[in-house]
């Protein structure tokens, strides 16, 4: 099974940070690969690995900031306003790490829908998306680098974090994940809450792998949803 572009980390780099003989774990270790790719990118609120043609619906928002869910931003190919192209010379890149487009000289559009019940209460999150933009955002995994016109640019870091949660999975395997601590002549056991698991995001990953969390915590996007 070939690792997919999401994944942070590589089987030959695992092997080697976790000193496990080269080929002996293949298959186990490309499931565990892409779990704790799937786990960092849901704990961080974000897509890491770069495509050079995302499109993107967008509401705009108050003031010229807009907002892109997978920074770094390349390069924008365009941004469009109900099917309206705008001119380039209109938006630019303000933060490419925070993932910022600016608008020139003016602010976004947005399409705020006044709605409410019959008792008055007012909802918000509805308004429409009306942009769409397509740009160049990401990095680079080593999954996706081909050694000559794609190399890696993700940050080692989070290719760190990757390999840690790898590491804590395949200790864990075969052991019920909820017993926190056990004495042999007590007998006494105690157990994690039952959402401290992997299923449970990010209470699990900070009690389990708090080395990984702490570097999630610095690239960590605020979710709306």
């Amino acid at each position: 099974m070939a690792l997919a572009s999401n994944a942070l980390t590589l089987v030959a780099t695992v092997e080697d940070e976790l000193t496990i003989a080269a080929g002996t774990e293949t298959a186990r270790l490309e499931r565990l690969i892409h779990i704790a790719s799937s786990v960092a990118a849901t704990y961080a609120c974000r897509t890491f690995f770069r495509s050079t043609s995302i499109s993107e619906k967008s509401t705009g928002g108050v003031g010229p900031l807009l907002i892109l869910d997978r920074p770094p931003i390349n390069a924008i190919t365009s941004i469009t306003y109900l099917g309206t192209a705008l001119s380039s010379t209109g938006y630019e890149i303000h933060d490419a790490n925070a993932g910022i487009v600016y608008a020139v000289g003016g602010s976004w559009v947005t399409s705020t829908i006044g709605f409410s019940d019959v008792s008055g209460t007012i909802f918000t999150g509805v308004d429409r998306k009306t942009y769409t933009i397509v740009y160049d955002g990401g990095w680079y995994t080593p999954t996706q680098d081909n050694g000559t016109t794609i190399i890696r640019n993700l940050p080692y870091d989070i290719e760190y974090a990757a390999i840690a949660i790898v590491s804590y999975l395949r200790r864990s395997m075969g052991h019920d994940s909820s017993i926190a601590s056990e004495s042999l002549l007590g007998s006494s056991v105690s157990y994690f809450n039952p959402a401290s698991s992997v299923a449970g995001g990010a209470d699990w990953l900070k009690k389990s792998v708090p080395a990984a969390a702490s570097v999630l915590d610095r690239y960590k996007r605020l979710s709306i949803y």
